[in-house]
């Protein structure tokens, strides 16, 4: 239990009035001098303090108050109305109740008590305008309902047992649901609910009173969903029940019927038709172009055949590109019998040359429809006419570099040219492609397309700049291929049309390559990371952290402290022990570790995936403290157990955790060298099985975790064998 203990000071607003202070007295009880806190679902049990004045009530009279006590004010309860150095009683009241409402807390606590007292004094010295009478204190005490002596509580959850259905002959099967309890089973519990669904009461099922009782000794009881039998022809209807909280009155300590709603705290079952409904007709659509008609417009033939099982067809719709060509509404001199196929024949005239669709539906005399569409192509194409002029592509300046701060730029440059007179269709575009990305590694400039003519033959020439972009980053060489890029264009019926783009490729003379090459860098630290220990597991077992070292070349004379980003679906601080975001390498080492403890919850789940990420330098840092090796991310798996060690045969697929863009790649078994080291994998992926790029470093021999496979919409994963981590 807690007590909240309240003082109380008074203000005057009149302090050199004497008489005023002779004719006023205050005074301060507890009206409620016994609160608690209380559960979901029960009322309050708030405690009240009230100041009472005599004399005249025709002006408002400020109180100074003091407030003490053990319990904590806004952890443990909180004043109905605003409560400072002092109070307020109106004009026209000789009274001015303080509510003391209770927070509840999942702390198991002694009673606290809130003190009220009556001040002798202002804030500022002067005299009180009014007399402070006996009682001057009051004292409200709050009561814990987490004390382990109270009874225990009683939790209620609801589950579904069976689904219902209105049955056959006139018997039907009923649903059910179970509420069950938890704790306290001495008393009988009246558990409330609410009834929900597309299921009417009353109409679709027997009405539910709204509430079931489970007996004492017994910690569950069910509620029976009971269907009604109709003529209707309906689709599956539901019914659910949701867990109301217990209307218990605010007393401490609580009536043991009283219970608060677990999870889960809703269910739903469904009720199922007996009726069976009658199928819909069928209906099959041919349509083709028809061959001996390809003058323009062109002309197609078709045919609709439709079958009702249970009736008869009753009208039909055929469409072409979405408008009405032909439909109809079918009489009968003699109703036909159930299953009487309707046959229908057309032609489809004034078609233009490309794509069109066919649609056709039928509706039989019970009001049910069936439809079928057929893509239809009409064909009327002329090759178009071969290019007439020449076009050629050459790197003028093919080796480009990254510079630093000051230093001139080393750009690389192509040279297009064409010569000839092209014809109305013959259009080209560049394209890019290469290792390196444009935006991120480089940056393209269009020099003027220049016309001249040599007496002859017209000459289009321009020039492309490639311009380095400098970064942080170790890559190595990077490359930009330039090619160009011709539309597909056929004739159909006498006009262009681009199906396509045909691109040049490696054909010779039709493209070129720029070598990007890194800046020369001096002692900078390069830091690169790896997972050496790429499986973490929630289970009490050897080896249960994942790994991360953090290496750096150069002077090892300082520490070196890096900041990283961490990634993936696992929570810092809540799927492992928090980490702060940086790692500092220390003076004289080359190294530092960072573990993934993983925190074991007991809950079953999917395996998990803590992806580290080095950031980069402050940009306004110079000269900047280190650079990132091009090994600057990688990642580890939580999982609820260990996977298989070596030796025993591995799992083969992928895992791919689209939720934060992860993939966890199972490695091939470790190959020993000629003199027994073990052997290391470079990890290289690809989008489409032709272009690959290395993407890390497998120290770990069992998995690599890739970190940034994004959301590519494939990727592909082949391993090379290295005799060391190599440099960062």
């Amino acid at each position: 239990m807690k007590t909240i203990l309240l003082s109380f000071l008074a203000f005057g607003l009149a302090a050199s009035n004497f008489t005023a202070r002779a004719q006023t007295v205050v005074n301060i009880t507890a009206t409620d001098a016994s609160a608690a806190e209380t559960w979901p679902g029960q009322a309050p049990n708030p405690g009240n303090v009230r100041i009472t004045r005599t004399g005249s009530t025709a002006s408002a009279l400020a109180v100074w108050v003091k407030v003490s006590g053990t319990a904590i004010r806004n952890l443990d309860y909180s004043f109905g109305i605003p409560v400072g150095a002092f109070v307020t009683i109106p004009a026209g009241s000789a009274q001015l109740d303080i509510p003391i409402n209770i927070l509840d807390d999942a702390l198991t606590e002694t009673v606290e008590t809130v003190r009220v007292e009556l001040d002798d004094q202002t804030s500022s010295g002067s005299p009180l305008p009014y007399t402070i009478g006996d009682p001057k204190r009051a004292q409200v005490s709050i009561a814990d309902n987490d004390d382990p002596n109270l009874p225990p509580r009683v939790v209620t959850s609801i589950a579904a047992l069976q689904d219902a259905a209105e049955g056959a002959n006139g018997i039907p099967v009923p649903g059910a649901f179970r509420i069950t309890r938890t704790d306290n089973l001495d008393v009988a519990v009246t558990v409330a609910y609410a009834i929900g669904g597309s299921a009417l009461p009353g109409l679709d099922y027997l009405e539910l009173p709204g509430y079931v009782t489970i007996p004492a000794g017994v910690a569950f009881a069910d509620v029976t969903v009971t269907p009604v039998d109709d003529a209707a022809l309906e689709d599956a209807e539901s019914v659910s029940l949701t867990l109301l909280p217990s209307s218990c009155p605010g007393i401490f300590p609580p009536p043991p019927d009283c219970y608060i709603v677990g999870t889960p705290a809703s269910a739903s079952i469904a009720i199922l038709d007996n009726e069976i409904p009658p199928p819909p007709p069928t209906v099959a659509l041919e349509v083709s172009q028809d061959t001996n008609v390809f003058g323009f417009p062109a002309q197609a033939k078709g045919s609709l055949r439709a079958v009702a099982p249970t009736g008869y067809v009753a009208s039909y719709e055929v469409r072409v590109d979405g408008s009405v060509q032909f439909s109809g509404t079918l009489y009968y001199l003699q109703q036909p019998a159930p299953g009487t196929p309707f046959e229908f024949s057309f032609s489809i005239t004034n078609l233009a040359g490309g794509p069109h669709s066919v649609q056709a539906t039928v509706t039989d005399d019970q009001g049910l429809s069936a439809r079928a569409e057929r893509a239809l192509f009409i064909v009327a194409i002329q090759p178009p006419p071969p290019p007439r002029a020449v076009y050629s592509i050459v790197a003028l300046q093919p080796e480009a570099a990254e510079t630093a701060p000051g230093e001139a730029p080393r750009p690389g440059r192509f040279l297009f040219t064409r010569t000839g007179t092209p014809g109305d269709l013959e259009f080209f575009s560049y394209s890019f492609t290469g290792s390196a990305q444009e935006g991120v590694d480089y940056t393209i400039s269009y020099g003027p397309a220049l016309s001249r003519t040599n007496g002859v033959t017209n000459i289009l020439s321009q020039e492309i700049t490639i311009n380095p972009l400098s970064d942080s980053l170790i890559e190595g060489t990077e490359t930009v291929k330039l090619q160009l890029c011709f539309p597909i264009i056929v004739i159909i019926y006498g006009v262009g049309a681009p199906i396509g783009v045909s691109c040049t490729g490696d054909v010779p003379g039709l493209n070129a390559t720029i070598n990007i090459h890194d800046r020369v860098l001096t002692d900078i630290p390069i830091v690169s990371v790896a997972a050496t220990h790429s499986q973490a597991c929630e289970e009490n077992v050897p080896d249960r952290n994942g790994i991360f070292v953090v290496r750096r070349t150069g002077n090892l004379a300082d520490s070196l402290t890096v900041p990283y980003r961490l990634s993936g679906d696992a929570s810092n601080g809540v799927d492992y022990l928090e980490l702060p975001g940086y790692v500092t390498i220390a003076a004289g080492s080359s190294s530092a570790v960072i573990q993934i403890e993983p925190i074991a919850d007991g809950v079953v789940e999917p395996v998990e995936t803590v992806g580290l990420t080095l950031q980069a330098a402050a940009s306004d840092i110079s000269p900047s403290p280190y650079l990132l090796g091009a090994r600057h991310a990688a990642g580890v798996s939580i999982r609820d157990q260990l996977l298989p060690t070596d030796g025993v045969p591995r799992r083969q697929d992928i895992v791919w955790l689209r939720r934060c863009g992860h993939v966890i790649v199972p490695l091939p078994m470790p190959i020993a060298t000629a003199g027994g080291a073990a052997t290391l994998w470079a990890v290289e992926a690809s989008p489409d099985l032709t272009s690959w790029a290395e993407i890390g470093l497998a120290e770990d021999p069992n998995e690599f975790v890739d970190v940034n496979a994004g959301d590519a919409s494939a990727r592909f994963y082949r391993f090379r064998q290295v005799a060391s981590p190599g440099t960062p």
